[in-house]
């Protein structure tokens, strides 16, 4: 083998590992809310649109998609969305 076609190769092999890295990272950081809860997520940048409910406040709320935890700098917890498990004290409607 010559000298260029061992360069090329090292080259290919890490932006394969380099790739795959980023994949495995994407992947552990992808969090999808399940279809009976929302994701409440605070962090640096987590209110940067302001669109939904909760975002005004320095929280966002996901539900139905899923959404990008870059942990250290989210925090993300899940929320019930049923129907009795709301924060009004019992005898409030």
């Amino acid at each position: 083998m010559t000298p260029d076609v061992i360069g090329v190769t090292i080259v290919v092999i890490v932006v394969l590992l380099v790739l795959l890295a980023l994949v495995l990272v994407f992947r552990a950081s992808w969090r999808v809310a399940e279809p009976d809860e929302a994701l409440i997520i605070s962090g640096l940048r987590a209110s940067g649109r302001q669109d939904g409910a909760g975002e005004s406040m320095g929280f966002n709320i996901v539900t139905g998609r899923g959404a990008l935890i870059l942990p250290g700098v989210h925090t993300a917890g899940p929320g019930p969305l049923h129907a009795g498990d709301g924060i009004l004290p019992p005898g409030h409607r």
